[in-house]
């Protein structure tokens, strides 16, 4: 869509994430997308846009559990479902010892562990868990309220490109307010945005 906007032939180039920063800071690509999430280490080698979209990191469960907070828990009656080697398995071993902690090797199998009621929640970014959740329809989800940290994705482009940048950030501003993030955010994820990112015409 920003090609179209553009005017100019798309072109795609596929990189690894360890690569993201160094194609767009050599200027061997014109602009990275893809959770790319804003932090100070990262703007002081590529500048962002204005975001497209958040990732809210906090926990699933089903209508069938009490949570109102993550920190609900942090208790010996909880088990959790858990991905093998992800940040959230790690944050929810630290920050809720108490749980049961069950590892498993992919997504699918961690939601369909909860449909089944063989675990209670999971900790992760909720954002990516759509498609997952929407092959489980008999159940009713609950994302507990208050989420643990809500992380902004922005587009970035090489360092000092600010032309390149802020016609991004009009076109994104026109994005949204047209609806059309959200609109194919949930084409491709099968869910809305937890929180979706509120156009402000001041960049």
């Amino acid at each position: 869509k920003l090609a179209e906007m553009l005017g100019v032939k798309l072109e795609l180039v596929k990189v690894g994430s360890p690569d993201r920063i160094p194609f767009v800071s050599t200027g061997k690509i014109d602009i990275v997308m893809g959770a790319l999430t804003r932090n100070y280490k990262r703007q002081k080698i590529v500048d962002y846009s204005v975001p497209v979209h958040t990732e809210v990191f906090g926990a699933l469960s089903t209508n069938k559990k009490p949570f109102k907070t993550v920190m609900d828990m942090n208790s010996s009656s909880v088990k959790l479902v858990q991905v093998r080697g992800t940040m959230p398995a790690a944050w929810a071993k630290k920050n809720l010892p108490k749980a049961k902690i069950l590892l498993l090797d992919n997504y699918p199998d961690a939601i369909r562990t909860i449909s089944q009621g063989r675990a209670d929640a999971i900790v992760d970014v909720i954002d990516f868990l759509g498609e997952q959740m929407n092959k489980h329809k008999n159940v009713q989800w609950h994302v507990v309220d208050k989420a643990i940290d809500t992380w902004y994705c922005g587009i970035g482009v090489q360092k000092g490109n600010h032309t390149l940048q802020q016609w991004l950030n009009v076109a994104l501003f026109t994005l949204h307010r047209s609806g059309f993030v959200d609109d194919t955010w949930k084409k491709w994820f099968g869910i809305g945005q937890v929180h979706s990112v509120q156009p402000q015409p001041y960049f």
